[in-house]
């Protein structure tokens, strides 16, 4: 475990360092003068004294020791509550930077404090990726499976970090992992020795992204998407060796620039009806594994343009039988809480809330709904706030019934 100089300063926010589109995917701007205005959202209170701090941090990637960055955000004041420190590790979509989670893993930190728990967010780049280059680009050689050896070693940073500052034995430590999209799929893959201190496993648009469960006729905005997507990944090969690296952000303006190995691996599950498989046995799908004591929770979105009922479905079928407890909940654009409706003002019409495949991490869902401080209950305490409606998935596999006869997934 290596600290890195760092001076305090503000995060970078999300809105100047990302990009405004994830493929096709507006990554809507228009309430940012609202959004000003907005009262922020109501929080537990604690007695005991908080001063947010965030440390730069050097991480060895596991298998290789591949020097990744990334950023520890905890509270620097006096804790009247060590007895157990929770760990909140984040993991981007493909083509996000770590500083897009910047306020996401303050706020979580803010909520534990507030809730009387002490949580400690770790965010990190994937090699080849924001910090963790070495170069202007996106050069390095690797895959996905590299970037699962990534978040390997984040969770084993945690671990050491752990033991080095919180030594008494009566500290207990918990492993709660959000991720977006990839970084949902990198749960599957906690190998035996990691595995007893995962305890939850939270989840944004993830899902099972073979092109055989596109459903393009569904609509326009369906088939722009279907063909942009197809557009996308048949250039990888040709622009990939023209640029040595794949230009996703240069060229197509979508998401940042990818490494080479990421992108012909994302293209190749893209063809696979089991999408992520064994790096050596493409019919062998990845599943969840010594998982039995990880309760998880997928949360999908109504605006989410990658996503449908097939392919979520698709995905949540890996975890049945694999792990203590998994639901899944569609999240429905929420109604934002400054311009809705009120006694005072009937003649404003609501307006609902963009979300869609990444939105989930900017600020205005923290200022305009609760779903973060849902997302934070249960991610710190495992608690599911949300009611969800007859129509979702709200399962808990046991490990005899591996394989449920009924499965009732939300209209996506």
């Amino acid at each position: 475990m290596s600290l890195l100089p760092h001076s305090d300063h503000q995060p970078t926010t999300p809105e100047s360092t990302s990009k405004q589109f994830y493929f096709d995917e507006k990554v809507e701007e228009d309430d940012e003068e609202e959004n000003q205005q907005q009262e922020p959202t109501t929080e537990p209170t604690s007695s005991a004294s908080f001063e947010l701090k965030k440390e730069k941090i050097l991480i060895p990637s596991r298998g290789d020791s591949f020097p990744l960055i990334g950023y520890v955000f905890k509270n620097a004041g006096k804790s009247l509550h060590d007895d157990k420190v929770v760990y909140v590790i984040t993991s981007a979509a493909t083509g996000v930077h770590q500083d897009y989670h910047f306020h996401f893993a303050e706020y979580v930190v803010r909520y534990g404090h507030a809730s009387n728990q002490t949580v400690i967010a770790v965010t990190y780049d994937y090699r080849g990726m924001g910090e963790s280059r070495d170069t202007d680009k996106p050069l390095v050689k690797c895959t996905f499976y590299d970037w699962a050896k990534d978040f390997w070693g984040v969770m084993d940073f945690c671990i050491k970090y752990h033991k080095e500052n919180f030594s008494q034995p009566k500290v207990a430590m918990e492993i709660s992992a959000v991720g977006n999209s990839i970084g949902a799929y990198l749960m599957m893959t906690v190998p035996s020795d990691l595995a007893p201190y995962f305890t939850r496993g939270f989840m944004l648009s993830a899902f099972n992204g073979y092109f055989g469960y596109f459903q393009p006729f569904k609509s326009k905005k369906d088939m722009m998407h279907y063909l942009r997507t197809k557009l996308f990944f048949a250039s990888v090969p040709l622009l990939s060796a023209m640029y040595g690296y794949f230009p996703s952000g240069t060229v197509f303006k979508s998401m940042e620039d990818i490494p080479t190995g990421v992108a012909y691996t994302w293209r190749q599950f893209q063809y696979n009806p089991q999408y992520m498989t064994e790096p050596d046995n493409p019919k062998k799908p990845i599943l969840p594994t010594n998982m039995e004591h990880v309760t998880f929770l997928n949360w999908a979105f109504e605006d989410d343009v990658f996503t449908n009922k097939t392919s979520v479905a698709k995905y949540n079928e890996k975890f049945f039988g694999r792990c203590k407890e998994y639901f899944f909940e569609l999240i429905r654009r929420p109604i934002m809480k400054s311009v809705a409706t009120t006694p005072s003002n009937p003649q404003q019409p609501p307006k609902r809330l963009p979300i869609g495949h990444v939105g989930f991490f900017k600020k205005h869902v923290r200022d305009r709904s609760d779903l973060w401080k849902d997302a934070c209950e249960f991610i710190i305490f495992g608690k599911i706030i949300r009611t969800p409606s007859t129509e979702i998935l709200y399962s808990r596999p046991s490990k005899e019934a591996p394989n449920p006869p009924q499965q009732r997934i939300s209209k996506l």
